[in-house]
């Protein structure tokens, strides 16, 4: 048999900026001030894009410290320290440019880093030369920035030797490596992460860290064979997870193909995070508005990947999207498996569970979570505890009384001093001056409400605003069965509004999702969502 040679990555220091120089205005570039010219061009392309997608995370200054990162768990990676998790190379220097641009490319999975995939090729080119700008200290002494890629020099990726075939000998002997190099101890017996030592592990900051579930398919580095020699190799820097280069290479492949073994069949391709393009079919007469309505059975589903902002094991790990118009109206259903049917939040420690849809209002794509500066986004959020809405009384009964001379009928006239009796004059009988909340226009607050869905806006973190009640024009329905939520929005293609997304056949709009967990203790920002993907409105 043949063995091939061991397969080395190009060192891409000097490639990837000559990748990136292709991209730009400067076909000739060939002098040393052509070149510096169209390196800087990069750089300040690659700061535009880095601010929409990335520093809301990561920051401006790539402290990660963004406005989401508080949202977050692991926290967003703080580019100055040069501590990259994902590494190809051996030596101590920093990671080859093709690590970082793999990373953002694929993502972190397993964390709410989300895959870039969709960026054009150019702008993570760019984003990579301007993060290496981050990696710096400052000198006290000689009191003047030093440039870490100066001081510790740039990587080559470590070679890979060539992949033996996976046989039933390899795994068996993988899964006596296993047990030998004691990777049970954190990663469970079954390669759940549920070792004896896993609720115990700390990364160099002291944060609290998880050990990989493989078999939930889901890794930081890439599922890919090489992928997991290369981890299996090196470690991973900063975390527990040492790396096993005292192993032979036929030994770190056994341990491959035995954790390779524990994947579940499908889980991968349920968490991978694919931009999807989602038809919106066309049909004549009404649009099916229940959610069980026979009419979406014969609509084919579009499968969405969603990942928590705050990782956990115990997760939604996707939701199947149908969508249908009819030339004046539009309509969406989700669905999606969720055990529990968490529809009442009275109590202080009950949560409901949610879902939302955000439409991008401009073709250039704004940061994926609420949208930023100059890309706002509208935002459809139903929530279940709405469904059938339930006031104190239904959870503590006889617990309410009050004497108001304010008290009002349901034709407005003041009826003087009478006892407030749940289920005798309700809420919405009395005067909003008096029910403070509701006077002050907080929308949850309005016992009047008759839709569980809210219509609302946002430009970037802390911009969440609700349209006016005059301006809600979404209907919205959830039904909960055996284990699965099914939610139908409905609103008219061409809205009057001017912040709400607009629908005309033959367009693209770009749309994500999210779903909140309420057994989960899901709420605000404590959710699952999806990168954008592409609705298709047929003609």
């Amino acid at each position: 048999m043949s063995v091939k040679k061991p397969v080395a990555r190009r060192n891409p220091g000097v490639c990837s900026l000559v990748f990136l120089i292709a991209f730009w205005s400067f076909p000739s570039a060939e002098t040393p001030g052509e070149i510096e010219e169209a390196a800087n061009a990069a750089i300040l392309h690659g700061k535009q894009v880095y601010e929409v997608n990335c520093a809301g995370c990561h920051g401006v200054e790539g402290r990660g410290d963004g406005p989401a990162a508080s949202y977050l768990y692991p926290k967003p990676r703080d580019f100055r320290l040069g501590r990259f998790k994902i590494v190809s190379n051996a030596d101590g220097k920093l990671p080859p440019d093709t690590d970082l641009f793999d990373v953002i490319t694929r993502g972190m999975p397993g964390s709410a880093m989300p895959s870039w995939e969709f960026l054009r090729l150019n702008d993570r080119w760019a984003v990579v030369q301007y993060l290496k700008k981050f990696v710096r200290y400052y000198d006290e002494d000689e009191e003047e920035w030093v440039d870490l890629y100066k001081v510790r020099g740039q990587g080559s990726s470590m070679p890979i030797p060539a992949e033996p075939m996976t046989t039933a000998e390899s795994i068996a002997r993988g899964k006596l490596l296993y047990r030998t190099a004691e990777c049970w101890k954190c990663h469970g017996d079954s390669g759940q992460g549920n070792g004896s030592s896993a609720n115990t592990l700390k990364d160099e900051w002291q944060q609290p860290v998880r050990p990989r579930d493989f078999t939930a398919g889901i890794f930081k580095g890439g599922a890919e064979p090489t992928d997991l020699f290369r981890r299996i190799t090196l470690g991973m820097p900063g975390t527990p997870m040492p790396g096993h280069s005292p192993l032979s290479d036929p030994e770190r492949w056994d341990l491959v193909h035995f954790v390779r073994s524990l994947i579940r069949p499908g889980a991968q391709e349920l968490n991978a995070q694919k931009r999807r393009t989602i038809p919106v079919h066309r049909i004549a007469g009404d649009l099916p508005k229940e959610p069980d309505d026979t009419g979406w059975k014969n609509t084919s589903a579009t499968y969405v990947a969603l990942m928590p902002l705050w990782w956990r094991e115990n997760r939604i790990e996707g939701l199947l999207v149908r969508a249908l118009h009819n030339g004046t109206d539009i309509a969406i259903q989700l669905a999606w498996e969720d055990i529990l049917n968490d529809s009442r939040a009275i109590k202080t420690e009950q949560f409901g569970d949610g879902a939302a849809i955000q439409f991008a209002l401009s073709d250039d794509v704004p940061f994926m979570a609420m949208g930023g500066v100059g890309g706002n986004v509208n935002i459809w959020y139903w929530k279940a505890d709405r469904e059938e809405p339930a006031d104190v009384e239904t959870e503590y009964p006889n617990m309410v009384s009050d004497i108001s001379e304010h008290t009002v009928r349901g034709n407005g006239k003041v009826i003087g001093k009478t006892a407030y009796l749940p289920g005798v004059f309700p809420r919405e009988s009395h005067a909003p001056l008096f029910l403070t909340g509701w006077k002050a226009g907080n929308f949850l607050s309005n016992p009047l409400r008759r839709t569980p869905v809210d219509d609302m806006n946002a430009k970037g973190f802390g911009t969440l605003t609700t349209q006016d009640q005059k301006q809600q024009n979404i209907q919205a329905k959830g039904v909960w069965d055996k284990g699965v939520w099914r939610t139908v929005f409905h609103r008219i293609m061409k809205s009057g509004h001017e912040q709400d997304a607009v629908f005309l056949p033959g367009n693209h709009v770009s749309v994500g999702f999210a779903v909140w967990d309420g057994s989960q203790r899901d709420r605000n920002g404590q959710k699952q969502i999806t990168i954008w993907h592409d609705l298709e409105i047929q003609w």
